[in-house]
């Protein structure tokens, strides 16, 4: 699968002048504008790490021989921490069962995010790297954070009524990625998982978080008006379990950052994860203050992201359509668009239709964002199983995958059958069914364009931006040299000091990895 190469350009008046600095003579410096192809691999991973080793030392030289004013070296800092800090945010809107979630747990490799058939996501939920994982929860009310859990400290009651919490939900709310941590099967019906049930781990971080989102994200009818009995029993028992983690009950509208170890974040990508569009989740008054609705916090939320993917799945509703046009209307996000086509649009589920059919869905999103004034082509239109993304979960034994319990049983049903015609063992069968199974899971998430999507968004957003903070550190330095140093011996030294560290630390190593 192929997406739509994008080239963004970072042409300003600066990369003028940078053709005639020392960096002019590596390949991917010299430029006035980055090409898609340099920006694949690691070749942006090395020019950010050389140019912030070359600039911290010449930092540190201009400081130790007191050749430029304190203040050009405080701007220099700023734009050397910007680009070894640098991080590119996508926020991941649509409408509401569209499998945005699903979509994030296939890029990031494991089911943190609680997935679901029905509305799901709750809350603005940001993932950033980290190498511990934590998950931090900021009142979007008062600003403050009213909880910091560190999912490798916290305590055997706490862990137990998470899990406890997971359970009492599962009735109403049939939360798909806990079928990865138990052998009971989720989805026959009158099944009651039990806490026992769940095969997780006080010690596993990664278990704390899933639970943990399970808690702070899974939507159970907050915002409803007319609760059952059986919602409100469950989220009496939500309120109790958040104040166990201290979050205060005037607390109702927050924020989530999830800090979570894995590639494609280490990298420098953000995902913030967003309510569906369109969903029955409107403003509800709460003790005198206004909980918001699914789509106003998506409409707030999206304006702080860099670039917006927004989900369809194959059916291909208009429901959030309106949700998106007002989205749209912002001035922050409409110069996004104007400026880099930042909309990314993905047709999910593509693996529930025949190719005519895709084709006939491709269309009708792309009249769908016309509707919302956002031009795309058939072509741009990004085809997508997230579903076959857990295939590269890791820790998660294969018969745990959905792909497995949705196509084994009927399968199973023809081996008593078979197993006479060829006279061996049914035991015997079903493992050659089950290698068989793991094999065509393998096969569908090479074709399910998860790893093509993982590729698009580092090369043609977040490389693109590592590529641009190089440039203007670069110039700074250069610029720094001629403004702020008085003395032509000052300016010679600044000079020589930069083409010693350029050509030990950046030109020797970029072109040498370019060979």
């Amino acid at each position: 699968m192929k997406y739509k190469d994008t080239r963004i350009d970072v042409t300003t008046n600066e990369l003028d002048e940078i053709k005639t600095n020392p960096l002019y003579s590596s390949n991917l410096l010299s430029k006035d504008s980055v090409n898609i192809d340099d920006c694949k691999g690691n070749k942006m991973d090395e020019l950010q790490a050389a140019v912030v080793n070359a600039g911290t030392k010449i930092v540190k030289s201009m400081e130790e021989n007191n050749l430029v004013e304190q203040g050009g070296v405080i701007k220099i800092k700023q734009a050397i921490n910007e680009l070894d800090h640098y991080t590119y945010n996508i926020g991941f809107a649509g409408e509401q069962s569209g499998g945005k979630s699903t979509v994030i747990n296939s890029l990031i490799q494991y089911p943190l995010m609680p997935t679901c058939n029905l509305t799901t996501t709750s809350n603005c939920v940001k993932l950033v790297y980290g190498k511990k994982i934590r998950v931090t929860i900021i009142d979007d009310d008062t600003k403050k954070c009213v909880c910091d859990l560190d999912c490798e400290k916290i305590s055997n009651e706490k862990f137990c009524s998470l899990k406890e919490y997971a359970c009492t939900a599962m009735p109403v709310l049939v939360i798909e990625n806990m079928n990865y941590f138990t052998e009971q099967s989720i989805f026959v019906g009158g099944t009651s998982l039990q806490s026992s049930d769940l095969d997780m781990d006080v010690h596993n971080s990664k278990h704390i978080a899933v639970l943990a989102l399970v808690l702070f994200v899974a939507y159970i009818g907050q915002n409803d008006l007319n609760l059952t009995a059986e919602k409100e029993k469950i989220i009496e028992k939500r309120k109790e379990t958040m104040r166990l983690f201290g979050i205060p009950k005037e607390t109702i509208n927050y924020s989530i950052i999830v800090q979570w170890d894995c590639e494609l974040l280490k990298k420098g990508l953000v995902i913030t994860d967003l309510p569906g569009l369109g969903a029955y989740a409107g403003e509800k008054n709460v003790d005198g203050k206004t909980l918001k609705s699914h789509d106003d916090i998506t409409r707030e939320a999206i304006q702080e992201v860099d670039a917006m993917v927004f989900i369809e799945d194959c059916t291909v509703k208009d429901v959030g359509v309106r949700a998106l046009r007002e989205m749209l209307s912002s001035t922050k996000l409409k110069e996004v668009v104007n400026k880099g086509n930042r909309v990314i649009p993905i047709l999910n589920k593509v693996d529930l239709l025949e190719e005519t059919q895709i084709e006939t869905s491709q269309k009708k999103f792309v009249e769908l964002l016309l509707g919302a004034g956002v031009h795309k082509s058939d072509s741009e239109i990004i085809s997508y199983s997230a579903i076959f993304g857990e295939y590269m979960f890791e820790n998660i034994p294969f018969k745990r995958t959905l792909f497995y319990a949705k196509e084994y049983p009927k399968r199973c049903k023809q081996i008593h059958e078979k197993a006479k015609r060829k006279k061996c063992s049914e035991e015997e069968l079903k493992r050659e069914l089950i290698e068989d199974l793991r094999y065509e899971l393998e096969c569908q998430y090479h074709d399910s364009g998860i790893e093509q999507l993982r590729e698009f968004f580092l090369t043609t957003y977040v490389n693109v931006g590592k590529y641009n903070k190089a440039v203007i550190a670069v110039q700074m330095i250069k610029n720094l040299a001629l403004q702020e140093s008085s003395s032509l011996k000052g300016r010679a030294e600044i000079y020589l000091g930069f083409n010693d560290i350029i050509d030990k630390d950046i030109k020797k190593e970029m072109i040498s990895k370019q060979k």
